[in-house]
């Protein structure tokens, strides 16, 4: 190779050991780069004091904390509000069902028994409940007796019930619960009875479920009319089946 001396207008002439150490340079990948050196590993950026770039390890501060928690409560409180009121609403929907499920059958079982009833006597009151008594002229078996029935309204424990025994034979004690769950202590006859001078005797029966104190449920009130097609004007109101 030639020597070079400064200013002698020789043309420059890289001999074999220079070009190769160019090669291996090139082949290496480093490059010399304006402002910032490239490596395999990391960028640094010597305009801003050579800081490396953060590798993305930070956390949540406290205020952030604070703020996730505000709103993980209220969504957590709206939430809750809704689930409340849908179980409400479910109760009531049940509670009411239930509700018409047995006045529709007290009415049913009513119905055939008052419909071919001879004579019904007078609602009245007895030591704070509420009852109505009529009689079926059809004989029982052999014994061609009447049949009486007898219809409480358990003012005390709320509830509708019934017994019934043959004209002249002891009054049993036990009820048949129709309805339960009615309102306590009413202070009006649940039983009215009409008629008029072209109908026959009607009993109506008014009564309101009442749901337990802890439920916020408002009372279901339901009435029926019970026609006795077999009564008329002059048929008894009172005395029927030993009542006052």
């Amino acid at each position: 190779m030639g020597t070079i001396t400064e200013g002698s207008g020789m043309r420059l002439t890289a001999g074999p050991v220079a070009r190769l150490r160019v090669a291996a340079k090139r082949r290496r990948g480093v490059r010399s780069v304006t402002g910032c050196s490239v490596t395999g590993r990391s960028v640094t950026d010597r305009r801003h004091g050579g800081d490396a770039v953060p590798g993305g390890d930070a956390g949540f501060t406290l205020a952030e904390l604070l703020v996730a928690m505000a709103i993980f409560t209220i969504v957590m409180t709206i939430v809750s509000a809704a689930l409340v009121s849908a179980y409400g609403s479910e109760s009531r929907v049940k509670f009411l069902a239930q509700g018409s499920e047995q006045v529709t059958n007290a009415f049913q079982q009513l119905d055939g028994e008052v419909r071919y009833a001879a004579d019904i006597e007078t609602p009245y009151a007895s030591g704070g409940n509420y009852f109505v008594e009529f009689q079926s002229d059809w004989t029982i078996s052999t014994k061609g007796k009447s049949q009486c029935t007898a219809l409480e309204y358990d003012n005390t424990n709320g509830n509708l019930q019934q017994h019934t025994w043959l004209l002249g034979s002891s009054v049993p004690s036990q009820w048949q619960v129709l309805a339960s769950g009615l309102a306590k202590s009413v202070t009006t006859n649940p039983f009215t009875l009409t008629a008029t001078k072209q109908a026959p005797w009607q009993l109506a029966v008014a009564i309101t479920a009442q749901q337990g104190a802890n439920e916020k449920v408002p009372p279901a009130q339901s009435s029926f009319s019970l026609t006795a097609v077999n009564t008329s004007k002059g048929s008894l109101s009172s005395g029927v089946c030993g009542g006052p």
